[in-house]
């Protein structure tokens, strides 16, 4: 078969992993891929079409993009997956209709590397070590969609050679049994590649984890940021003790960069008291604006206690 996959037209910095994944698989079967986005024309005629989705308040970009390419073939069965659609079945469902709706991760998928030859222009491979996430919080959609944590033991098969870059997408990368294993692994690749390969926890490490040792390990990684977050004003004596590990394994507290959920059950006063700690720890903040899990519309969400005015001073300041 010759299988289109379609990544919608919304905004992102980084490839269509799943997709990637998923051509990786399917040429393993002996299929053909194609990677498009509207309006880009197909070159040739797909077999099946795969759409992938992101943010559920993302959606309109989703049946948008089923539309454009139905209405190009409309026999065609398509496919839905993804994160929105994970999430929202029935409203997928009603909404961008496809023949087929999937929810979650594709195990087979799990453990090939992707097909960056589909996107010639990215540098970096993208890598899961772990899925899932042994916290529960109430703000997060991870322990729905990947339920149960699960981490690999190695990665050297999921790392491009000729990419200068290694991002990490694991939720929670420290909750590894493997961690010290995979830390030592990217140093001595590193050291062996002879370039000067950069790596990034892309979604944040879990302060309560970052302990001396693990500290340690990071500091002998070439990393331009590295990244916390502090969600509640009871997280403190975590953030800061993670934060001081950091700095005593001599990493410079300007490489620091910690997500600040607002918006959520927090008030404007909680907000601006975690604010100061992080002014007092010397490092960088990126207030992160709290969008419910069901969200069909971005910023829309306003949480008691808070108000547009209050939220617009923040997304002003951010952008300073």
């Amino acid at each position: 078969m010759h299988c289109l996959l379609v990544e919608p037209d919304y905004y992102s910095t980084y490839p269509p992993l799943g997709l990637l994944k998923i051509s990786t698989l399917l040429k393993s079967y002996g299929h053909t891929t194609e990677l498009v986005s509207p309006p880009t024309l197909p070159i040739s005629k797909p077999d099946v079409i795969l759409v992938t989705s992101l943010f559920t308040y993302g959606w309109r970009k989703v049946k948008e993009a089923a539309d454009f390419y139905r209405d190009l073939h409309p026999k065609t069965p398509l496919l839905l997956g993804g994160i929105y659609a994970s999430l929202m079945p029935d409203h997928a469902e009603q909404e961008v209709h496809p023949d087929y709706l999937w929810q979650g991760v594709i195990p087979e998928a799990e453990d090939v590397c992707p097909d960056y030859s589909l996107v010639p222009e990215w540098d970096g491979s993208i890598v899961f070590s772990s899925r899932g996430c042994i916290r529960r919080c109430p703000f997060c959609v991870v322990w729905k969609i990947e339920p149960q944590y699960e981490a690999k033991s190695s990665i050297a098969h999921l790392i491009h050679p000729q990419y200068s870059k290694i991002i990490f997408w694991d939720n929670n990368f420290l909750a590894s049994p493997y961690k010290f294993e995979v830390l030592d692994f990217l140093e001595k690749y590193r050291n062996a590649s002879g370039k000067k390969v950069t790596v990034d926890f892309n979604q944040g490490l879990d302060a309560r984890l970052i302990t001396p040792p693990a500290a340690e390990k990071l500091s002998k990684l070439k990393m331009d940021l590295i990244r916390l977050a502090y969600d509640r004003k009871e997280d403190e004596k975590y953030l800061q003790k993670a934060v001081e590990n950091l700095v005593e394994a001599g990493i410079r507290r300007k490489k620091i960069l910690v997500y600040m959920l607002y918006n959520f059950q927090d008030t404007p006063a909680d907000f601006l008291e975690r604010l100061q700690n992080t002014m007092e720890w010397g490092v960088a903040v990126y207030p992160m604006r709290y969008q419910p899990n069901d969200a069909l519309e971005k910023d829309r969400y306003v949480a008691p206690g808070w108000g547009p005015e209050l939220l617009e001073m923040i997304a002003k300041a951010r952008r300073v």
